[in-house]
């Protein structure tokens, strides 16, 4: 196979830890700017097969290519997929999320993918997971479902799409009904030049299955996930290294198991995701999946910036 992962940062990193020691890729360019995580990597790899460029036009390699992951922060991700697809004959792409901040964009690279037939995926991994693949073939989804995840401080701007997708993976969800309550305050993000949100999202889908999201935005507090049908709650407690769970009886109140599950790292699983998506297994939603959703909160996360403060159009999300 022969791959191209744009980004080093902490996301893309894993990616290539992922991907550069597998026998089965015959050529991995990297394309990176920052020459001090290229040479920490030159300097623990020594695999010929491996390829670090500052900039896409300088890749010198004619053959098709399999797959591209798209490491970026969002704000650069439309131009380097321009030139990538102007560049190369490309099967896959992988975008992370948030995957573009502007309307246009996301409109633009759906019609280049239409066009060159590219098949297209986002990064939300969670339905690849083994414990909510086997929840959703416990709970019944024709029953009503509820989702909720709280905590302070979990970046929600960035990472609210995991727990859509989520959603809709378990629900089967295709449209949903979004009510945004939204703090009326500008949260900066860990990275420079990068922006959060705080307060509440909720969204309902056509079977009434309801999804409840919250970040109080306050000092750092347990986050929790709770998926409930109409028998069973699932408390989950979510953490770097382990989920812990707890069963609850709905009709009783009482915790009838106790378990936990191994939080899958981003270097065991990109992958093992791609073999499955090239096996057509939707272990991750694919670009059209959440085109609508995408659209739909663009433009009400983009709404809430501008009449916080309209002298910007888009506020920067990594």
């Amino acid at each position: 196979m022969n791959i191209i992962l744009v980004g080093l940062g902490n996301i893309g990193f894993r990616h290539f830890q992922s991907f550069s020691n597998n026998r089965s890729v015959k050529n991995l360019f990297v394309i990176e700017k920052d020459k001090i995580k290229i040479n920490n990597i030159k300097n623990k790899q020594n695999n010929k097969n491996i390829f670090f460029y500052k900039k896409v036009r300088d890749i010198k390699f004619n053959n098709k290519i399999d797959l591209i992951i798209l490491a970026t922060n969002s704000d650069v991700r439309f131009k380097l997929f321009n030139s990538l697809v102007n560049k190369f004959t490309i099967d896959y792409i992988i975008f992370e999320k948030v995957v573009f901040q502007s309307i246009d964009h996301l409109k633009k690279t759906r019609a280049i993918i239409n066009k060159k037939k590219i098949k297209a995926f986002i990064n939300c991994s969670m339905r690849s997971w083994k414990f909510f693949v086997n929840l959703k073939k416990k709970i019944n989804n024709k029953k009503k479902i509820s989702l909720s995840f709280s905590g302070n401080r979990w970046g929600m701007a960035s990472n609210y799409i995991h727990y859509i997708d989520l959603f809709m993976f378990l629900t089967e969800s295709k449209t949903l009904k979004f009510d945004l309550n939204l703090y009326d305050k500008i949260f900066y993000s860990k990275r420079k030049g990068f922006y959060e949100i705080g307060g509440e999202i909720k969204a309902l889908d056509k079977k009434n299955n309801t999804l409840y999201l919250k970040d109080e935005m306050k000092a750092t507090k347990e986050s929790y996930l709770f998926i409930t049908n109409n028998k069973f709650i699932f408390k989950i407690k979510a953490g770097r290294k382990f989920h812990s769970i707890n069963k609850i009886l709905i009709k009783t109140g009482k915790i009838i198991k106790k378990y936990k599950f191994k939080t899958p790292l981003q270097s065991q699983i990109s992958f093992s995701n791609f073999k499955e998506i090239r096996k057509n297994k939707k272990c991750l939603p694919s670009y059209h999946d959440l085109f609508d959703i995408n659209l739909l909160s663009i433009r009400l996360i983009n709404n809430h910036f501008k009449k916080l403060k309209n002298k910007r159009e888009i506020f920067k999300i990594t």
